[in-house]
């Protein structure tokens, strides 16, 4: 075991898969991660979630809820979309493509689809994630049936200060932990230690790592100019390429519900040599 304290110091909310980043000071962990992460999606015509991969202007898109409302907000131009409910009134549901997961997900409106096809351009549309419908992260991996939200796979990703730090300190151009889009940041460790962290808690909740995370070209892209860069792939696969991939971060299941916050202390259950 470990002596050191470890502790939250950043929280992230994704509401919009691909979409801006939300900073909190705590939030609430739910079934299939926190409250809102990834729960909204936009599609291609033909079906499939559209990501920076190929809109990074996806990245200026940030979304606003209050209440039972939400809006979503072009960063750049300032442009509004209209206000639409949390839960789609008209409880349309289509099937819709997330990686290899086929999801029957519930339709926003016409005037939602409007408004990002102009933003972002080509014929799309916008879906929510259904309380009925459920989507499960990979069974292999979580070991049995836990829900995940549009999240690439799985409920939650944590990754470490220390491991930034140390990229940061390989790198002639250093880059921001958002690059990564992690839910949980944590300091007061070893850098990468995230990687050997199987079981651990925060607060009420416990958490399993079951799977590195394997890293793609969205790194690449710079969040605020949208420009592409080889880096931080580049140097990441000269020390965290394994089986083909390279890796960041951990992803992770977790059990129990409540609230996260800056600061809380990240308690050690097990770790990967255990």
């Amino acid at each position: 075991m470990i002596h050191q304290k470890i502790q939250v110091s950043k929280i992230f909310l994704y509401p919009l898969k691909g979409g801006a980043p939300i900073a909190l000071e705590s939030a609430t962990a739910v079934s299939t991660g926190f409250l809102y992460d990834r729960n909204w999606v936009v599609v291609d015509k033909t079906g499939k979630f559209i990501s920076q991969r190929t809109h990074p202007d996806l990245r200026l898109i940030e979304t606003h809820i209050s209440g039972d409302a939400i809006f979503f907000k072009n960063l750049d131009t300032g442009e509004r979309s209209g206000t639409f409910s949390i839960s789609p009134n008209s409880k349309t549901t289509d099937a819709i493509k997330i990686w290899n997961d086929t999801v029957t997900a519930e339709y926003v409106s016409a005037q939602a689809d409007r408004w990002f096809s102009g933003m972002l351009g080509g014929s799309l549309r916008l879906f929510h994630l259904s309380d009925i419908y459920k989507r499960f992260a990979e069974k292999k991996y979580a070991g049995s049936e836990k829900p995940v939200s549009f999240a690439d796979g799985y409920p939650f990703l944590i990754i470490s200060e220390e491991s930034i730090n140390d990229l940061n300190s390989r790198l002639k151009n250093k880059v921001d932990v958002l690059r990564f889009r992690p839910n949980i940041v944590i300091s007061g460790c070893k850098s990468y230690f995230e990687d050997i962290m199987k079981e651990f808690s925060i607060g009420d909740i416990r958490f399993q790592g079951v799977k590195s995370c394997a890293r793609c070209v969205v790194i690449t892209i710079d969040q605020e100019t949208g420009l592409k860069d080889p880096e931080p792939l580049t140097e990441l696969s000269k020390y965290r390429r394994a089986d083909n991939n390279i890796f960041m971060g951990m992803n992770l299941i977790h059990s129990g519900e409540g609230i996260i916050r800056l600061g809380d202390e990240v308690r050690i259950i097990k770790l990967l040599q255990d």
